[in-house]
């Protein structure tokens, strides 16, 4: 048998809460983390890698969530909008809650996906009001607020009364076709959710397909995404203020800019749920 125990340093002198397994010996060893922790056939080139049990910066909200992928794409938040450090929010470790009232920023960047996107979200759903023809974000990459032009949407979406999981993909301003699954979000629950959108040239159409569990829930047309650089990147906020903000946790939320192959989509797939066992 294996527990599971938390310690956290202090946020004054640059601390993280990690996450560490001791057995029944009474011997500890630091868990595994980010791609380093998967199996040979994980893929290595994420853009965003965000596991929470490493890499949290805070004591009871969260300052910083420290990318894993190498790429410096550091997940962060200003008071008062901070996320909740839910310390006991998964096999007693620490993931990253979202209260209605709570985002956090990527950095800019974010240009290229003619090779097409991959990402899986390890998510437990909050109940939450409803508003009709509303989205509440998952993440929203943007080149700027306040608009939606050449933005990519991964988002839980009510239209007339029904309760989506979707992705799109806007070309300049105009929305582009999206893909999406009713009822994929079960609310109370951990789940691992996934989008795989294949590339091609900026503004053209392909096949994108979302997940539940490792399980296909929906195969749609959706668009390429122009090159852009975005500059208004968020997890759990949409760029138009009218639109609610997520609520739920989070525990791992990895990102590529690139379609996955099947091998590799299952390898993730196998990885998640060996790890955070849900």
């Amino acid at each position: 048998m294996r527990s599971l125990s938390i310690a956290l340093c202090c946020v004054a002198c640059g601390g993280e809460l990690q996450a560490s397994n001791a057995d029944d010996s009474g011997v500890g060893d630091t868990q595994a983390v980010g791609p380093e922790a998967g199996p040979t056939s994980v893929p290595r080139d994420a853009l965003v890698w965000l596991e929470s049990d490493q890499g949290l910066s805070g004591g009871g909200v969260v300052f910083r969530w420290k990318d894993q992928s190498g790429s410096n794409n550091d997940a962060t938040s200003d008071a008062p909008t901070r996320p909740i450090l839910v310390a006991n929010g998964l096999h007693g470790i620490a993931v990253v809650g979202f209260d209605g009232n709570a985002y956090l920023s990527l950095p800019s960047g974010f240009s290229d996906f003619t090779k097409g996107l991959s990402a899986f979200v390890v998510v437990k759903a909050g109940t939450a009001p409803h508003p009709s023809n509303l989205a509440a974000r998952v993440f929203d990459l943007a080149p700027s607020f306040g608009t939606l032009t050449d933005s990519i949407l991964y988002v839980r979406y009510w239209p007339n009364g029904q309760d989506l999981l979707m992705y799109q993909v806007y070309a300049g301003g105009s929305p582009g076709p999206n893909v999406g699954a009713a009822n994929a979000f079960t609310d109370g629950a951990w789940q691992e959710l996934a989008v795989i959108a294949p590339g091609g040239d900026a503004g053209t159409s392909v096949n994108a397909s979302l997940y539940k569990g490792g399980m296909p829930v929906a195969t749609s047309s959706v668009l390429v995404p122009n090159l852009a650089t975005r500059q208004s990147n968020f997890i759990g906020k949409s760029n138009l203020s009218a639109d609610p903000l997520f609520v739920g946790e989070i525990a791992a939320l990895i990102l590529f800019k690139r379609a996955l192959q099947p091998s590799e989509r299952l390898a993730m797939d196998d990885y998640l749920k060996r790890k955070w066992a849900f």
